[in-house]
């Protein structure tokens, strides 16, 4: 846990995608910009965020015109 306090954005991301990471830990590496996108995309985030994250963007996706 401490190398998410790393100074160097390269070992907090690195960190973010531990597979042990408590799900928990995995929510709060959302509010870190350094940290957000590998965080979204960890298996143990829970699946109320992932849809809470989708209807932040479905909007968005809807609004984008298709091809």
């Amino acid at each position: 846990m401490r190398l998410l306090d790393d100074p160097r954005e390269r070992v907090r991301r690195a960190a973010a995608g531990h597979p042990r990471l408590p799900a928990r830990v995995v929510v709060r590496l959302l509010h870190d910009p350094d940290t957000a996108e590998t965080a979204a995309q960890h298996p143990s985030l829970p699946v109320p965020v992932m849809e809470q994250m989708l209807q932040r963007i479905k909007p968005v996706v809807e609004a984008t015109p298709g091809p």
